[in-house]
């Protein structure tokens, strides 16, 4: 796959951290202690709450886009980055442009990561988080939803379903985790199918979850900002598809991390495989070299 050409980076204004949210709770409990909590609070939970879809309602397929809609800000529903370029370092966002015209590409902003979204294999291209000490703090109080949902910014011919999942024996695996969401908001966004990409169960569960807490255990240890790019890859030709949709199954996927302070990089790229071990993380250089993607270019990079 071709690589990423990217602008040089500029100075920005640092975004604060998220404010940490109250524990998820029920609509009348909510309702019950509107009166002890900041008004607008409540109606951001309440909102969020009726929105959200239940599991149940997930696996039925029965959520209509009318409804996941109200997960995401008028500037998210416009497909590009401009209202996430904060994610990037220097406030520099991807230009969709620069990917291979045969993956059609889409700019896509969430609370908390950026994404380079491809219709053609109906997976994340790359997802990008800047994560730091106070963000990964907030998501520590957050619980999951496990409301998986299509995206409803995209064509549903360019999505993926959750009948394209169903009895394929892969899970849908999150490019940016549940556990890196540091609002409830941001919590139910992440479990749209365009954060997901079909990932061998016991991979995901196991030694990915361990790549994802090691990023995270460092980030805690950091003493800035902290970027994470993550996506899959598709070495094996032909791919493998799953579901109606042909939804294309990774090779393997990989993890980039950037320290903005100390410049120091490190990537971890692994086989989509049940049996698939941890291995020592590689160098920024040794990252291109394997997947063609300069994610960092024009940026300050430790000797």
């Amino acid at each position: 796959m071709r690589g990423t050409k990217m602008p040089k980076a500029r100075s920005w204004a640092r975004r604060p951290s998220m404010a940490r949210g109250p524990p998820p709770v029920d609509s009348i409990s909510m309702k019950q202690t509107c009166s002890s909590r900041v008004l607008g609070a409540c109606a951001l939970a309440l909102t969020l709450i009726a929105a959200i879809p239940s599991p149940v309602q997930a696996r039925r397929s029965r959520v209509s886009d009318a409804q996941t809609y109200q997960l995401f800000s008028r500037e998210q529903l416009s497909r590009t980055l401009v209202s996430c370029a904060y994610q990037f370092p220097g406030g520099v966002a991807f230009d969709v442009n620069d990917f291979a015209p045969e993956r059609r590409a889409t700019g896509l902003c969430f609370d908390h990561f950026a994404e380079i979204y491809s219709a053609q294999s109906k997976t994340p291209i790359v997802t990008v988080e800047r994560l730091n000490r106070s963000s990964i703090q907030d998501a520590q109080v957050e619980e999951r939803t496990n409301a998986f949902f299509p995206d409803p910014r995209l064509k549903a011919a360019d999505r993926a379903s959750l009948d394209d999942y169903r009895g394929s024996g892969y899970d849908r695996g999150h490019n940016a985790p549940a556990a890196d969401q540091a609002s409830p908001r941001g919590m139910a966004q992440c479990f749209s199918l365009a954060d997901m990409a079909p990932q061998s169960p016991k991979n995901n569960r196991g030694v990915w979850a361990k790549v994802e807490g090691d990023v995270r255990k460092y980030v805690l240890r950091a003493t800035g900002d902290v970027f994470v790019y993550t996506g899959p890859l598709f070495l094996n030709q032909p791919v493998a598809t799953i579901g109606k949709g042909r939804v294309w199954v990774p090779s393997h996927f990989f993890k980039l991390v950037y320290d903005e302070t100390s410049h120091r990089s490190w990537a971890y790229i692994l086989p989509n495989a049940d049996d698939s071990r941890m291995s020592p993380p590689v160098s920024y250089e040794s990252f291109v070299r394997q997947t063609g993607y300069q994610f960092l270019r024009g940026l300050p990079m430790a000797g």
